[in-house]
């Protein structure tokens, strides 16, 4: 099993980089071995442009020069893609939205997806329970691994009482999951 594992919280010791740490362990205990770690802030990873060339490629990529020029063979050849994020404002982070729209190179000429069939986890930290709040992202990806054909799995805390470091249970659950 391959796994790629994209962080998208700007701090390194962040609840959602926390937990996410707590899945990868439980993957390597589980016997998984080859795990890509990505952590979004130390990469350059330019916002989509919208020209659609990647439509014309014939490998999944993009025109653009940047670091998601080494991430397109990691997600394609992954058996399981993991996204940690901290919710700001009702959403996903700014780093992983960017992320996400440059996923449109992995829409190889005429809409092959590059993802079905691949298990998807989402890893969502935020500060406040809200009727809306986190629930936005889980819509968005349901509706993304809906017509993907992923399966998806959802780690979720609540930060309000503290940094998940500090919830046993919350990261347990984690480490299970992987």
């Amino acid at each position: 099993m391959k796994a790629v594992i994209v962080e998208a919280s700007p701090r390194r010791e962040g609840s959602s980089v926390t937990l996410a740490r707590s899945f990868i362990r439980g993957l390597r205990d589980g016997g998984v071995a080859d795990i890509a770690e990505l952590f979004l802030n130390d990469m350059d990873v330019r916002p989509c442009i919208g020209c659609w060339k990647c439509m014309e490629m014939r490998e999944p990529g993009c025109v653009i020069d940047d670091d998601m020029v080494g991430v397109y063979p990691l997600l394609r050849a992954a058996d399981l893609i993991v996204f940690a994020t901290p919710i700001y404002w009702w959403h996903i982070a700014g780093q992983m939205k960017v992320f996400l729209d440059r996923l449109e190179g992995l829409l190889a000429g005429g809409g092959l997806n590059n993802l079905s069939g691949k298990g998807l986890v989402l890893i969502l930290t935020h500060l406040t329970e809200d009727p809306d709040g986190v629930q936005l992202a889980i819509r968005m990806f349901r509706s993304i691994t809906g017509w993907a054909g992923m399966s998806l799995d959802v780690v979720r805390y609540c930060s309000d009482v503290g940094h998940v470091s500090g919830r046993e249970e919350k990261l347990e659950e984690a480490y299970r999951l992987g």
